[in-house]
């Protein structure tokens, strides 16, 4: 029982306040601290708890689907995860700080690329592609007025003359 909490468990996870400053690294597609590689221990945490899954569906007379069925719960939770973020509940009124948003999708889609049993049609059922473009537009906006004063990662790319 407890097994299959797991994704529910592992996705509430990422709304911790120590999410909230974890900052993406988009340019080398990472995240400061190496925590883009939680996405190992993830797959490895939610592949122990499918045979568990699929017990208890079995149990409940439920259809059994695809082996990736607890990577499927831990992607839609992390779905709720990232609009809670995005709303900024626990922000004071001023604007939200979105980079947690960033940070978390750049692990699941880490996960995504990882697992054999998931592709990015199951991650875009809970995160839209243009969600996730927008937020990464909007992070690379954020990072690069601040570090080099380039708005997009094309007038980046404009500056750099090969030595």
């Amino acid at each position: 029982m407890l097994w299959s909490m797991l994704p529910y468990m592992l996705a509430l996870m990422l709304s911790l306040p120590a999410w909230a400053s974890a900052a993406p690294q988009l340019a080398t597609d990472t995240v400061a601290g190496n925590l883009h590689t939680l996405a190992y221990a993830l797959h490895a945490l939610l592949a122990s708890a499918e045979p568990c899954l699929a017990r208890s569906a079995k149990a409940s007379g439920q259809a059994i689907g695809s082996r990736a069925r607890a990577h499927k719960i831990f992607i839609e939770v992390c779905g709720l995860v990232i609009q809670h973020w995005r709303s900024g509940a626990d922000a004071p009124p001023q604007k939200p700080d979105t980079r947690p948003v960033a940070a978390i999708l750049v692990a699941l889609e880490h996960l995504v690329s990882i697992s054999s049993d998931l592709n990015d049609g199951d991650l875009e059922e809970f995160v839209p592609h243009a969600l996730a473009n927008t937020q990464y537009a909007h992070t690379w906006d954020e990072t690069a007025g601040r570090v080099t004063g380039a708005a997009t990662p094309r007038a980046d790319a404009q500056q750099y003359t090969p030595a």
